[in-house]
């Protein structure tokens, strides 16, 4: 009696281990640097064929037993490529080009679409009707001890890694028109930016504000225009480095070079002087990708002068600068 109990385990058990391996679906292996939301829809569109999708922690981790396919996203060059496992190797079944005229969700529809249409005949030969014959055991991942041979190592992933979105690039420039704030007024500059990724949201910042109009300061029958030429250089942290929309937060120091251009009526004399300074700033921009490559970005710079430099007509003391200094800009940057 105590025999068949046991016979009679051996034999539930080995239906249930049957069962389990039989009903499990084939997986994909899903590598992507591509935005989340992009990736949310080819996945859902792989899943609804019944495929089963693996996103592994590392790129360099062995093939599951069950892989059918890998789907590699590289949004630096914007190949989507699908790789068919044939056992013992990964080979490049084809390459769908993303379309970067297109919005991310129309994209992502047709892109999740071509996927689907080569992944569904994987899914039905290795899930068949429950009516219709079974299909034929897979290809066997390792080679038998006998033959003295050690068995085939998978390929983890397709050759040449591309780098994640968020270390796509690491150069980032720009133009700009800005307005600054000084004596007199608001006056309006055009400038360049440059930034330098130093270690993944950590950036190094440079720009520069020329002025394109001068503001004017007026005392009874004399009068002054101001022209500030802006240097700055900081150090700025990008809260959302794998998103479309950017927020970065900064602080660095600025050099100002201040020009002021007297006119006065006789026997007063006009003069022209300048003074430099270096004020501390923060900073704060925000940008929104159009393309891969191409962004739109709103910032405010807000500088204090440490030392006061005066403006005088005379003796007399019209305005203080850079107590403070604000620099509103928008610009476009390009992502190489």
């Amino acid at each position: 009696m105590t025999l068949m109990r046991i016979l009679l385990s051996m034999l539930v058990c080995s239906m249930l281990l049957v069962w389990s391996a039989t009903s499990r679906a084939a997986s994909v292996r899903y590598l992507s640097d591509a935005s989340e939301t992009f990736n949310r829809r080819v996945v859902a569109e792989i899943e609804s064929v019944g495929l089963e999708v693996e996103r592994p922690a590392s790129e360099t981790d062995a093939l599951p037993i069950d892989c059918v396919a890998l789907i590699r996203v590289r949004e630096s060059t914007g190949d989507v490529e699908v790789w068919l496992n044939t056992g013992t190797t990964l080979a490049l079944a084809t390459t769908v080009k993303r379309d970067a005229a297109a919005t991310e969700d129309q994209d992502s529809v047709r892109i999740a679409e071509s996927v689907r249409g080569i992944l569904a005949p994987l899914a039905e030969r290795r899930e068949p009707e429950a009516s219709g014959p079974l299909p034929p055991p897979p290809p066997p991942r390792e080679t038998s001890t006998e033959s003295g041979e050690p068995p085939p190592t998978p390929t983890p992933m397709p050759p040449t890694r591309a780098p994640s979105r968020s270390t796509a690039w690491n150069w980032e420039s720009g133009a700009l028109v800005a307005l600054v704030s000084q004596p007199g007024g608001v006056g309006v500059s055009a400038g360049l930016a440059l930034r330098r990724r130093l270690w993944q949201s950590l950036w190094a910042d440079l720009s520069l504000a020329l002025p394109l109009t001068a503001t004017t300061l007026e005392q009874s029958d004399a009068s002054a225009e101001v022209q500030t030429r802006l240097g700055n250089a900081g150090l700025s942290w990008d809260f959302r480095p794998a998103s479309d929309v950017s927020l970065r937060a900064g602080a660095g120091a600025s050099v100002a070079w201040v020009v002021t251009r007297g006119d006065a009526v006789a026997p007063r004399r006009g003069v022209t002087d300048s003074a430099t300074m270096v004020l501390p700033h923060l900073s704060l921009q925000s940008g929104l990708d159009v393309t891969q490559a191409l962004a739109v970005e709103l910032g405010l710079l807000g500088a204090w002068s440490v030392t006061q430099t005066d403006i005088a007509f005379g003796s007399e003391v019209v305005a203080t600068f850079g107590q403070p200094l604000l620099l509103l800009h928008l610009g476009v940057v390009l992502k190489p």
